[in-house]
Formats: C-alpha cells, structure tokens, sequence
C-alpha cells in the first residue's frame, strides 16, 4: 500500500466545509434552535420517514441497487468510486493508516488500493487530513462497494472512533448525464435541496433506509446526485452523505 503526501495544499476545502458548518448553526440560530435542541430538530425531520432516531441508522448500509451501475439508469459498463476519510484530528493519522493497512491485507480489499494522504491548512492554523483510494469497477465489482465501504466504518469503530471525529465519503461516478428524477422516484428519496447552474445540476436528499446523515442547516442529508451535461455525453456522481468536493 502507497501513500503519497501533500503539505500544506489549498485549504478551499476546508474552507467549504467550514462554510457549511457556520450556515448550518446560523440556520439554526435563526429558526431559533440551539445547539441543546438539535436533537428535536433530528426528530423533526425524520418526521413521515418512519425513522425513530439517528441512532437507528446504525448497521444501515448502501444498497447496490442505489448505486449508478446497479440502477439500471445508465449504459455505462464501468464506474470510477473513490473512498475519501476526512477529520480533523491529526493525532489519528497514524492510527487511521495503520488501519488502512490491515484492511488491505484482511478484509477483502486485494490490497490492489492505493491511498492517498493529503495535509490540508488555511490561513487560521487549523488543520485536517484526507486519505483517499480511487478504483474503477464494472457491474460485478461494483456489487462489493457496500461491504468495502462497512469495512471502512469498521475499521473506524475498532479504533475507538466516532462519527464525530471521523466523516466517511463515498463517491462514484459515471460518463453519462442519468436521469435525476428517475433516480429519486426509484429510491424513494426525500427532497431536501436542488441546485442548478448552467449545465451542473445537483439533488441532495434523504434516504430513510440509508446511511447515517450529515446535517445541512436544520436538514438530514445522506445522499446526493450531481449531473453535467457536456456537448458529448455528461458525467453523474452519486455521493454518499454528500460529495467530498466538486464535480
């Protein structure tokens, strides 16, 4: 297993998700939510979903009839996926490779993934680690993606770690521009937000039956699909709770 390493790189990306942290507390501050309530405000939006709790989202796990392959919206026969572990506690970096080692040789991996580590700083001193793996998949391989990515979010629990002091992404994408609206009404999805900028359009939502979410202001998000549209073609990313970076 490889890792290369990038100091010091561009912070934009701790930038973005540090953006998403502040507009998701002044959000909540001005639907008068405190930090005590947001537990309420978990509960609220679980509403109609038939989900009790977040706790209920443990042992969930991506379904391969969600991803791009498995729906039978595409006529790709081949998809790139990417693993991104992202935190903020530099102090598990070692603990988290030494990990990544051992799922290479024990659980199923091949130890054919390469990761990546990236070093990430802005201008306030603040710091953040991203380990990556990138593979390409046909329909087959593609069917192994959910026990690789609970391999991951084992490997994580095993080292004494929370959802808190780690965030686990899963990215695959396609070259074709799928069909948003099929997508959504055959996972049963709920809308939360929708973007559209030129010929980029993306849908985050919430999937009941899904993985764990991240919050975004006072809303649940665990799932999000992005198209392009090109001259030639397109390009679809199926993100898993929401995209790492962008497309």
């Amino acid at each position: 297993m490889e890792f290369s390493s990038l100091k010091n790189t561009s912070w934009t990306k701790i930038i973005g998700l540090s953006l998403c942290v502040i507009l998701s507390l002044l959000l909540a501050i001005g639907m008068g939510v405190t930090l005590r309530d947001m537990s309420k405000v978990m509960s609220e939006s679980l509403e109609g979903t038939g989900i009790q709790g977040v706790d209920a989202f443990c042992g969930r796990e991506i379904r391969h009839s969600s991803l791009l392959l498995g729906s039978g919206l595409t006529e790709c026969q081949t998809a790139k996926v990417r693993y991104v572990i992202w935190t903020e506690k530099i102090g598990i970096t070692q603990d988290l490779l030494k990990g990544l080692e051992s799922l290479n040789k024990n659980s199923g991996w091949d130890g054919e993934v390469s990761w990546s580590l990236e070093t990430l700083a802005n201008g306030w001193g603040e710091r953040a680690v991203c380990l990556w793996a990138q593979e390409s998949v046909n329909a087959e391989e593609e069917r192994r993606i959910p026990e690789k990515f609970r391999n991951l979010e084992d490997m994580v629990c095993q080292l004494g770690l929370s959802y808190d002091d780690v965030v686990i992404y899963l990215e695959e994408s396609v070259d074709e521009a799928i069909n948003l609206q099929a997508y959504w009404n055959k996972e049963d999805i709920f809308m939360r937000q929708k973007s559209c900028d030129g010929t980029v359009e993306s849908w985050s939502g919430f999937d009941p039956h899904g993985l764990k979410p991240s919050f975004c202001g006072a809303q649940m998000i665990n799932i999000q699909l992005t198209t392009r549209q090109l001259a030639r073609g397109g390009k679809t990313i199926l993100a898993f709770p929401t995209l790492y970076n962008g497309i």
